[in-house]
């Protein structure tokens, strides 16, 4: 057996370790050498192998879950045939000490969703709570003069990458911050109801509209506390009215490249409608849940397809 079998039979044998009782253990992986060229890339690129089967499942973004129950949303980054691990990877690797030499295990659970089992220079898996504390223990005991270096600053400002994003076109005011006005810039519509959302929440949902880039008309929808499956999902009246139909009964909507489901409307008698019949199933597909953000970008108005990315919440 050579080393690299070798080494792939070991992590194979530790990841079925940690999959709960029942978990199907065919899923789909693969495992990365951090070398130090990778983290200062501050990306990591998907293998290609693994690209050609499944890359057209994975949405503008991934959700990459890791033993202690911690969920890390990171952006993907699209050339050519190769995708890479980008905004938000920088933060995941910094919160667990990952450096060179390390050996990190991917198990694909669809969805966009990767569980990791992280192996450090030993090849032995990290204690991800140790890891944690001593992460916290850092900051809490940090010189307040090194807090004002240049390298501190760095650091601070890597971890708020998405947050200074969405700050860019934040007003000088955050009794002012109107989230409606700062998408329509970037072609997205939203409910006015989400005016009343903290500045946090709205940066958040800014930060997520950047990462996905959409090319045409769009609407975002924010799954709200009393979220269900249906009914709570709404086309704003002003995109409604200029880019679909009063008769339209149906719209198309792609999960995937090769997915799409078709979803019955109805229309409120002041303009705007809900997705109704249809949109339950592409919800427990999806496995929507409270705080998550919907972009619906109108691909193609003939027969009205709606392309949509999904950023999952970290909410419990």
């Amino acid at each position: 057996m050579t080393e690299r079998a070798a080494a792939t039979w070991l992590f194979e044998q530790q990841w079925r370790k940690r999959l709960n009782p029942g978990a199907d253990v065919s899923s789909p992986h693969f495992f990365k050498i951090i070398f130090p060229f990778v983290l200062a890339e501050k990306k990591l690129r998907i293998p290609r192998d693994f690209v050609k089967k499944f890359g057209h499942e994975l949405s503008n973004g991934a959700q990459l879950t890791v033993p202690d129950g911690s969920v890390w949303q990171v952006a993907l980054t699209r050339k050519g045939k190769d995708i890479w691990f980008h905004y938000g990877w920088e933060d995941f690797v910094e919160s667990y000490s990952i450096s060179a030499g390390y050996f990190l295990f991917f198990s694909y659970e669809k969805n966009s969703t990767f569980h990791i089992i992280i192996f450090n220079l030993d090849a032995c898996e990290v204690d991800y709570l140790y890891v944690g504390e001593e992460s916290m223990k850092d900051e809490q005991n940090s010189d307040p003069e090194n807090e004002k270096s240049v390298e501190h600053v760095e650091q601070q400002s890597r971890k708020r990458k998405m947050e200074e994003v969405a700050e860019m076109d934040e007003p000088n005011s955050d009794n002012n911050f109107n989230l409606s006005v700062v998408l329509k810039k970037m072609g997205i519509y939203v409910t006015p109801r989400y005016r009343r959302f903290s500045a946090e929440e709205s940066k958040r949902a800014i930060s997520f509209a950047r990462i996905v880039q959409p090319k045409n008309s769009s609407f975002m929808v924010i799954l709200e506390q009393h979220f269900k499956s249906c009914r709570d999902v709404y086309c704003p009246i002003k995109f409604a009215a200029k880019f679909v139909k009063k008769d339209s009964k149906y719209v198309k909507v792609q999960i995937s490249n090769e997915v799409k489901e078709s979803i019955e409307l109805q229309w409120k008698p002041k303009g705007g409608f809900f997705l109704t019949r249809g949109w339950a199933k592409i919800s427990r597909v999806k496995n929507l849940k409270e705080g998550d953000i919907c972009i619906f970008e109108l691909i193609r108005k003939q027969d009205l397809l709606f392309k949509l990315s999904v950023f999952h919440s970290m909410l419990e």
